[in-house]
């Protein structure tokens, strides 16, 4: 009898990380088949640290309290981190189509940026290898409860911390998440996102007000917050936190009560995980620069688009 096993590709960001193992966790619970991850494209080493193009680690074990079963020649890669050559990085995206071919696994690819009913719907009758990004709550709305119970932070929050908690529990706290680096300084990739300018952050948070009060309290996250504090400005009170470390930052975002996002999957996240009951999510209508991506799905129709 074939094991049922649903292997999903993990690669990139934390945001874009969660989104693929919430994909993958769901689907195997749909069908009652284990989840393994294969995260051996994040194992590369060997490449500059830099705002422009950042390291992309595996973080999802680093940061939350799950262990997921691994690929082994993706945990092979974790113990001896291969450097970052093109073989290498050409062996981990072939790889999973090669042993498709075998008929080992169902090699899947995602087939548009949307939400894919019949990717959603399909049978699962032995092995599946799951390759993209799935940015949608469709894709795990129904298995919620045990996402969120596998996305539980394994490391808490710091005494360093305790101020901007106080701060964020005793006020109408929102969480304002100003995304720069690989979008404004990488020429490659950063024309493809649809960077939000200071229009957009007035906007938001004139809206925000209308919705939850004119007493407001925005706490700023940034992956550039220097730049933040001598360029950004906001009609409201407002402290810049400097917490640089994802698993902490993440958390700080999760505590607040009301968000404005921009095209960024880690502020996704760290509204879609916080509590608060009568959250307002303010995030864009549009994600990316080419109209021919479709990302009507990627916010819940419960958040507010601008």
């Amino acid at each position: 009898m074939v094991s049922r096993k649903v292997v999903v590709r993990i690669h990139g960001g934390l945001g874009n990380q969660m989104f693929m193992y919430a994909f993958g966790r769901a689907f195997a619970l749909r069908h009652k088949a284990q989840l393994v991850v294969d995260p051996s494209i994040n194992f590369e080493w060997g490449y500059s640290d830099t705002l422009a193009n950042p390291v992309r680690r595996y973080e999802l074990e680093k940061v939350f309290s799950l262990r997921p079963a691994m690929l082994p020649h993706a945990k092979l890669q974790e113990i001896i981190h291969f450097p970052r050559l093109a073989r290498v990085t050409r062996f981990n995206k072939a790889f999973p189509i090669l042993v498709g071919k075998t008929g080992y696994w169902r090699y899947v690819r995602e087939r548009h940026f949307q939400f894919d009913l019949g990717i959603y719907n399909m049978d699962l009758a032995g092995r599946v290898y799951f390759a993209g990004y799935w940015q949608s709550e469709k894709y795990f709305k129904e298995q919620e409860a045990e996402i969120r119970k596998d996305f539980a932070f394994r490391h808490p929050l710091q005494e360093r911390h305790n101020e901007i908690v106080r701060a964020i529990d005793s006020s109408n706290s929102v969480c304002l998440h100003v995304r720069r680096g690989d979008t404004v300084r990488n020429p490659a990739t950063g024309p493809s996102f649809n960077v939000h300018d200071q229009a957009y952050f007035d906007r938001a948070v004139a809206l925000m007000k209308e919705r939850v009060g004119r007493n407001i309290k925005v706490f700023i996250f940034s992956d550039e917050i220097g730049w933040c504090r001598g360029n950004f400005r906001v009609d409201a009170e407002c402290l810049f936190i400097e917490e640089q470390e994802t698993r902490y930052a993440l958390q700080l975002m999760a505590s607040c009560k009301h968000f404005i996002i921009p095209t960024s999957t880690l502020s996704w996240w760290g509204a879609w995980l916080s509590n608060y009951g009568n959250k307002t999510v303010i995030a864009p209508k549009t994600w990316f620069n080419d109209p021919k991506i479709d990302t009507r799905d990627i916010c819940p129709e419960r958040w507010l688009k601008i």
